[in-house]
Parts: structure tokens; sequence; C-alpha cells
């Protein structure tokens, strides 16, 4: 956690929180100001609840969740869903292809 710099800081929110808000919050507009039903999902994290020594990726993640939370009260009467996935670590570093 001390490790962590001011910059990196706020790089991890403005990529991981800020970007999830303005863009959800233009196409809320778009769809409300339309009145087009839908759905709008979100991806956080498991460690938006469990710490894993990542302190500003885990705060990122966790206000995304609620942001999903603030997103789907107030989207909700327009008939938009507002859901999120939030997959965790993903052992071995990422996707292998099969073999053959």
């Amino acid at each position: 956690m001390l490790a962590v710099t001011e910059q990196q800081w706020r790089e991890m929110l403005s990529v991981n929180l800020d970007a999830a808000f303005v863009l959800c919050q233009a196409l809320g507009r778009h769809m409300v100001e339309k009145k087009l039903k839908g759905r709008m999902l979100l991806i956080t994290s498991l460690h938006a609840e469990s710490p894993r020594n990542l302190p500003h990726y885990s705060a990122a993640k966790a206000g995304e969740t609620m942001l999903v939370k603030e997103l789907a009260k107030g989207l909700g009467p327009h008939g938009i869903r507002v859901n999120a996935i939030a997959p965790g670590a993903i052992p071995g570093g990422g996707f292998q292809a099969p073999p053959g």
C-alpha cells in the first residue's frame, strides 16, 4: 500500500471508475431521452470486497460496484437494467489456447 504513488492512484481511478461513470452517464442520458429500454453491463472485480494488496485497484473496483447499484436504482424506472460481472484473479496469467 505504501508503494502506490498518487499518480498511480489517480490513473487507476481514472481508467476504472471515472471512465465507467462518464460512459454510463452519457449512455443513460441517451437511452432515457430516446426512451430506449435495455441493459448496461460493467466489469468489476471480486477484489472490490476482498483486498489483494493493490489498494488503488480495489478502491476503484469497489467504487465501480457502488456505481452499478446507483445506476440500477436511477435507471431502473426507465426500463434500463444495470448489472456487473465480478471475476477474480485468474491463475496462470491468462488465456491459453488448447493444443491441436
